[in-house]
């Protein structure tokens, strides 16, 4: 059998580490004759051309009905962010963006790969020898965040078995005008298995009850399992106690709440960025600020922390 992984494929910790440990659990609930691969689709977001005012307007439209009634904030914490964004992306950083994306090498070579595909390859048909077709983890259905959402409903699909596993929504309600492709995409699955509970409201609206809530693949595995993964090298040795704190929201809060947290309980707070964005972490201090650090570190930061 051969099965097919739908899912984001970029330089993120939750991706990468989540397309590794499906493509484990599935070898072994598979065995040997089972062909298992990651669509290398890089990531949907399209050609990287410069966004129209129109196409900018109707994402911006999405993201604030994705959001629901904190579409308000939503939207002005994304011109904020945008405006800080530009001021800190004026130094170069391509040297140590280099390094980030080589300390992915070990996990990305760990996760079998197909060829490279484009969006409109896969709308073609470059996956027509699989047996199965299978989307998740990760945020593949936020049409706030995610365009060519027709890929991950599996619109090109013809004759395969159409599955899914841990699929999330991302967002709290359908965008104008989408409902429609959603509709026809959801009922395409033999079966949906989902990462969040809030994903099975979303499926009831467009006819689908039997829905169910799965654990994230990353928790399918145990520590041996990741220790392979954890031996690609030094992690930053931070001493006493501390947050870690990872997020891939533009988001002003989840930072000003930590760190009143780690004031209130006297530990660090260690913030680990996948871009060189806001805020400052002169805003914060006694902070300590990381980025080129491999998934095999992240976890290693989060094992000290525990043991800490």
């Amino acid at each position: 059998m051969k099965i097919a992984i739908l899912t984001l494929v970029f330089n993120n910790y939750g991706t990468r580490l989540q397309s590794y440990a499906l493509c484990k659990v599935l070898k072994r609930l598979g065995g040997e004759d089972a062909s298992i691969k990651v669509v290398n689709m890089d990531t949907p977001w399209g050609s990287g051309a410069r966004k129209s005012f129109v196409e900018r307007f109707r994402k911006l439209a999405a993201s604030f009905k994705g959001y629901g009634v904190h579409g308000f904030k939503h939207v002005a914490e994304l011109f904020r962010w945008a405006y800080e964004y530009r001021r800190v992306n004026r130094e170069k950083h391509e040297g140590l963006c280099r390094l980030r994306d080589e300390s992915f090498g070990l996990i990305n070579n760990k996760i079998p790969y197909t060829d490279h595909f484009t969006v409109d390859e896969v709308r073609k048909g470059c996956l027509d020898t699989y047996d199965v077709l299978l989307v998740g983890s990760d945020q593949v259905w936020n049409a706030a965040k995610v365009p060519n959402q027709d890929i991950f409903l599996l619109d090109f699909a013809k004759k395969q078995k159409c599955l899914t596993y841990a699929a999330s929504f991302g967002m709290t309600a359908i965008p104008d005008g989408m409902f429609e492709l959603y509709k026809k995409g959801i009922n395409r699955f033999e079966s949906l298995l989902l990462r969040e509970k809030e994903g099975l409201e979303m499926c009831k609206a467009l006819d689908r009850n039997d829905a169910k809530v799965v654990l994230d693949p990353t928790l399918l595995l145990g520590y041996d399992d990741y220790q392979e993964i954890m031996d690609d090298g030094e992690s930053p040795m931070i001493e006493g106690k501390y947050i870690l704190l990872y997020s891939l929201n533009k988001s002003y809060r989840i930072y000003d709440e930590v760190y009143g947290i780690c004031k209130r309980t006297g530990c660090k707070m260690v913030v680990l960025k996948r871009s060189f964005c806001p805020p400052s972490m002169e805003r914060y201090e006694g902070s300590i600020e990381l980025f080129a650090v491999s998934p095999g570190g992240f976890l290693r930061l989060i094992k000290m922390r525990n043991a800490s």
